[in-house]
């Protein structure tokens, strides 16, 4: 998939040489919702204290959808949810994105679900699960708070259809 007229960047997963092995991927307008020229960022990095990079299969924290703006060859990122840079620039140049710091993001492929946490919102179901990057175990507060979700909804329901039962087996 090409950028904004004239070879911008291509939909799919990316390699990060400032973080080598943590996930990168870019999704067009029509996987991100935006307008035209929008296009949506995923990824991950290591877990805090970890290094710059990410270990093969390791957990790694995921950020994203954000922001990239595509007008031709040029791109202009919006870091600033995970701490980063609100306007940082790169090119396209064939290969890959050269950012104006200096990184580069090379292109890899144009299957961003099978490398990226999450995929896109509309790839999330070509990935199998145990192709997904490992995640860390949910504490057991959201353990308990979804239980106590699923009864506060569910009792009411069966004491309902109990009383429903009894005052139709009178009839």
């Amino acid at each position: 998939m090409e950028g904004g007229g004239g070879g911008g960047p291509r939909a799919g997963a990316y390699g990060d040489r400032a973080h080598p092995g943590c996930l990168r991927a870019l999704a067009g307008p029509e996987v991100g919702g935006a307008r035209k020229g929008d296009w949506a960022l995923f990824g991950g990095d290591p877990p805090p204290g970890g290094g710059p990079g990410c270990a093969p299969g390791a957990a790694q924290e995921p950020w994203g959808p954000l922001r990239l703006e595509v007008e031709g060859a040029r791109v202009r990122a919006d870091f600033s949810p995970k701490g980063g840079p609100a306007d940082a620039e790169g090119r396209w140049d064939g290969e890959g994105i050269a950012w104006q710091d200096g990184n580069r993001w090379d292109f890899l492929s144009e299957e961003p679900a099978r490398d990226v946490p999450g995929g896109g919102p509309a790839k999330l179901a070509l990935a199998p699960p145990e192709e997904l990057p490992a995640r860390g175990a949910a504490p057991m507060w959201h353990l308990l708070l979804a239980a106590f979700a699923v009864l506060a909804v569910a009792l009411p329901v069966l004491v309902w259809r109990r009383r429903r039962g009894r005052a139709l087996a009178r009839r």
